[in-house]
């Protein structure tokens, strides 16, 4: 009887926990940016074109901020976020270069695009070129791209039927490159290092392409 009752009680805590992790899931995908589809135009400055769709909660006053999944850029990885800000009802759009190493340096043309289902001239957009990124400062943007009571504005006609949101984000002109210092000539402790390895060797530290 005794082992009954715990095996219940084992069962209404595997229950419970279940629950949690689908309800904490569910939670994170509906402040996710999902990626709908990438372009890869054939340019000069190697554009790519990403279509996200957005929970219509970013224009609502207990928004949260929305990031997307890591992706693939111009050989780097990369992720949006979108930000309502503290002060006031605006929406901040980011653009962050991911775990970038020490000495690496990426420069991109990028853009940020809210679509109207209503006409092009209605879409809400700002674009940058030449921005830096590196490991000191891995992310850009624009603190108030857009504000929540636009969003919610039928006459700007951001909002799709399911009360989704499209965005597009554009990324172009990628220009990466690497600095690392080394230096020559070595103190006495490098050079007795050397000498215990028999060699000389000189190495950068690591980065990604």
């Amino acid at each position: 009887m005794q082992q009954r009752l715990v095996e219940l009680v084992l069962i209404s805590l595997l229950t419970a926990i279940k629950l949690v992790c689908i309800t904490s899931l569910s939670l994170l995908r509906s402040n996710m940016a999902k990626l709908h589809r990438l372009v890869k135009c054939d340019d000069r400055l190697n554009t790519h074109i990403l279509t996200f769709i957005l929970p219509a909660t970013l224009g609502s006053d207990s928004a949260k901020d929305i990031i997307s999944s890591e992706f693939m850029c111009g050989y780097q990885k990369w992720n949006i976020s979108l930000v309502k800000q503290e002060k006031d009802s605006h929406i901040g759009a980011y653009l962050t270069l991911k775990n970038p190493s020490a000495g690496l340096y990426v420069t991109a043309d990028y853009g940020f695009t809210l679509l109207s289902r209503g006409h092009y001239t209605k879409n809400e957009s700002f674009m940058e070129t030449g921005k830096l990124f590196t490991k000191q400062q891995p992310t850009q943007g624009r603190k108030a791209f857009i504000s929540a009571t636009d969003i919610k504005n039928p006459m700007k006609g951001f909002l799709l039927e399911k009360d989704q949101l499209y965005m597009e984000v554009m990324l172009a002109n990628f220009r990466p490159y690497f600095e690392y210092q080394l230096q020559l000539p070595m103190t006495e402790k490098d050079r007795q290092k050397l000498g215990q390895m028999n060699e000389m060797k000189l190495e950068t530290g690591i980065f990604s392409f």
